[in-house]
């Protein structure tokens, strides 16, 4: 992996004056150090990709685990150049081969696969395949979702309010997902692969 550039961002506090009140109703302007923020602009081979309110230091570090653990790149082999913009504060991300840049999601039914949709999103992604079955008339009771993002609990309720009764993730899932899928019945794999996958929602449930 390349790193290209660099960015006289800070994230030392500033010191702003402000007034303070005494009980005595005495007023008096002090100064004091305040914690800095910023808003880094992460694109994907060019594509705006994700925005993140943070510190600025180790800006390539957060866009590379960013990257990561939204599961948009499996390693760092997947990454061919990082680079570090100042104004904006942004850092490009160039991806050697294959795009990861975007998520998938899969509906499928007893009959196999049925649509297969993909965006920088995972909740796009998600969106995009249950808006398919709608339009086909699917039903979306005898069938599954792959999605290869995690499952925090706002993709456990897309799946509940579709009806759908398997959810299937290649990512983890939070907790709270766990709970919530216990609670409406929503059958939860995660970890999922070729050799191997975990039953989280229920044990012996499959």
């Amino acid at each position: 992996m390349n790193l290209v550039g660099k960015t006289e961002a800070t994230d030392e506090p500033i010191a702003l004056g402000m007034e303070r009140h005494l009980r005595s109703g005495r007023i008096t302007t002090v100064s004091k150090l305040v914690q800095r923020e910023s808003t880094l602009m992460v694109t994907v081979n060019g594509i705006p990709t994700m925005r993140i309110c943070c510190s600025a230091s180790h800006l390539a570090e957060l866009a590379c685990g960013r990257l990561f653990t939204e599961g948009l790149v499996r390693n760092l082999d997947e990454i061919e150049t990082i680079t570090l913009h100042d104004d904006p504060l942004r850092v490009d991300v160039e991806l050697a081969g294959r795009t990861w840049g975007s998520h998938s999601a899969y509906l499928a039914d007893k009959s196999g696969v049925l649509y297969l949709c993909e965006d920088i999103g995972r909740h796009n992604a998600f969106d995009k395949a249950i808006g398919c079955a709608l339009l086909d008339g699917v039903d979306l009771k005898h069938s599954l979702m792959f999605t290869s993002g995690r499952v925090p609990t706002d993709m456990a309720v897309k799946a509940v309010r579709a009806g759908l009764p398997l959810l299937v993730s290649k990512a983890v899932a939070t907790d709270k997902t766990i709970e919530m899928a216990r609670t409406y019945d929503l059958t939860l794999i995660c970890r999922a692969s070729s050799s191997s996958f975990d039953v989280v929602s229920e044990p012996g449930r499959m």
